[in-house]
């Protein structure tokens, strides 16, 4: 029974892979021609060949992944821009809290 179900599934992803690598056939090909040509590719380059068929230009803003050299360097600059997200916000929270600081507030007179 449970043999039977791990077979269905394991059957099931083999059919998705078939189909997606039949689907995209021409771009895997586009792909392999272009790492043959020039051995290795980066992100921005792989996913314009998928894309449009095409190298993209040369100029153009880089992906956030080809401004670091090594994982760990990417890392770094993503928990970087995280932290700096982290404390403006608290600072804006902090303005928020300041200016409310700036209201008074009127208790009634005891009368005792």
């Amino acid at each position: 029974m449970i043999d039977e179900e791990v077979k269905n599934l394991a059957d099931e992803g083999m059919k998705e892979a078939k189909r997606i690598i039949e689907e995209h056939r021409e771009q895997h090909r586009i792909i392999a021609e272009a790492l043959l040509e020039y051995e290795t590719l980066d992100e921005k380059q792989i996913l314009s060949l998928f894309e449009t068929g095409k190298m993209p230009a040369k100029k153009g803003e880089e992906f956030p992944s080809e401004k670091a050299a090594t994982f760990e360097e990417s890392k770094e600059a993503l928990e970087r821009k995280e932290a700096a997200k982290k404390k403006q916000t608290e600072k804006s929270s902090d303005d928020k809290n300041e200016n409310d600081s700036d209201t008074v507030t009127f208790y009634p007179k005891d009368k005792g």
